[in-house]
């Protein structure tokens, strides 16, 4: 079971992204953060993902924001192998977000695992 809990800045961060994402493109938005008016994303092969959302051809998200501090933790491996493994049994589409300057090691850290193919997206942004 998950036991990794985002810094009060990243849950807040979360909490923004969900408020964009609102906005379109997607539908059925849910988030792990504690300000989330969209709760419960649940849970997937015992790991609950940062964001979960649907988009208007009810193609599923799952969205995993990565802290730095994180980046190297087992359980952050744990989640990651969890998250491809349901991208690739369901198809659904896996994204992952992480702090200016972490991308080449979290697409490293994919490929370490072999998981790269199941990852849709990784998307470095300012946390």
């Amino acid at each position: 079971m998950s036991q990794l809990t985002p810094s009060d800045d990243v849950q807040q961060f979360i909490c923004n992204m969900v408020n964009v994402f609102d906005k379109g493109p997607f539908k059925k938005l849910r988030s792990s953060d504690k300000f989330s008016i969209f709760p419960d994303p649940g849970s997937i092969f015992g790991h609950t993902p940062s964001i979960t959302a649907e988009d208007d051809s009810n193609r599923f998200y799952v969205m995993e924001v990565v802290e730095a501090a994180n980046m190297d933790l087992d359980e952050t491996q744990l989640r990651l192998e969890a998250f491809a493994k349901k991208s690739r049994i369901s198809k659904s589409i896996f994204w992952i977000f992480v702090p200016e300057g972490m991308g080449d090691k979290i697409t490293k850290k994919c490929a370490d695992l072999g998981i790269s193919e199941h990852v849709n997206r990784i998307k470095e942004l300012e946390l």
